[in-house]
This record gives structure tokens, sequence and C-alpha cells, in this order.
């Protein structure tokens, strides 16, 4: 009985957590360290079907809050040199997690810039590292980017 009671007690004060939540965990904290790559499968331009880009040369790279950024661009541009690429290689501003109402999917956002454009960059990812990129500037239209984060 006592033992019962004991179990009982450990359970409800400490409870095991399952793998999907300790693996949620270990995205926000990758999303908290920004020290990770995102590498994209697909992309979807606006208004446009899905393209594969896995075999574009194509990532996000955090590391102790500097941003290497080099994605595709299917689109228009106005403004801009009009390369098909999206470049940053700055300091990020204005970092902001937030968490789902379940605490499932965290989402990382943040300013970054070049010498022609201000991105805005959000990356929401869930337990198993499989992430969602939108990346927003004034000069194109928003791109969505499918992929998965890694810790570098």
């Amino acid at each position: 009985m006592n033992y019962s009671l004991a179990l009982l007690v450990l359970v409800v004060l400490f409870p095991i957590k399952g793998h999907d939540q300790v693996e949620t965990e270990r995205m926000k904290d990758l999303l908290e360290s920004q020290s990770f790559i995102f590498q994209a499968n697909s992309a979807q331009p606006p208004g446009g079907v899905s393209v594969n880009v896995a075999t574009f040369d194509n990532f996000i790279k955090l590391k102790e809050g500097f941003c290497t950024m080099r994605l595709p661009y299917f689109g228009t541009y106005r403004l801009t040199s009009g390369e098909g690429l999206i470049r940053a290689d700055q300091e990020i501003v204005n970092a902001k997690i937030r968490a789902n109402k379940k605490g499932t999917r965290f989402q990382l956002s943040f300013y970054v810039s070049n010498k022609e454009e201000k991105f805005k960059v959000s990356i929401a990812v869930g337990a198993k590292g499989w992430a969602t990129v939108l990346v927003k500037s004034v000069n194109r239209p928003t791109i969505t980017y499918y992929g998965q984060l890694k810790a570098l």
C-alpha cells in the first residue's frame, strides 16, 4: 500500500515526459540558442505551385545572432537588382520566440538586411525539426519554404 502511494506521488509530482514533448523542448532550445541551419526542400511562391529546391544550394544559418541566408526566389521583385536569390549576411535584430497555444510548435521571428532590402523572417518548427519559413520584404511578395531545422 505504501509503495503504491509513493509511486502515485512521484508520478504526480514528476510526470514522465513523452518523446514528442522532449523533442519539442529540444526544438525550442535550438531556436533560443540561435545556432542552427535550415535547409529547404520546397518553396511556395505567391500564387504559384510548389517548387522542389532540394537540389539548390539553399539555407538559413544562424550562429550567435549572425544570419547567413541564401534562398532561391521565384516571383517578381521591385526596386532591387532582380537577383533570383534572397541573400543576407548580417546580424539579426528584434528576435522573438513564441509558442502556439498547445506549446507543440515554436516560432522565431527576426529581421535581417542586405544592401538593398530588409527581410522579416519567421521560422516555425515542430517536434521533429520540420519547419516552415516565411520571408517577407517590401520589395518582393512573401515566399514560403518548407524544410528541416538542425543544430550546427
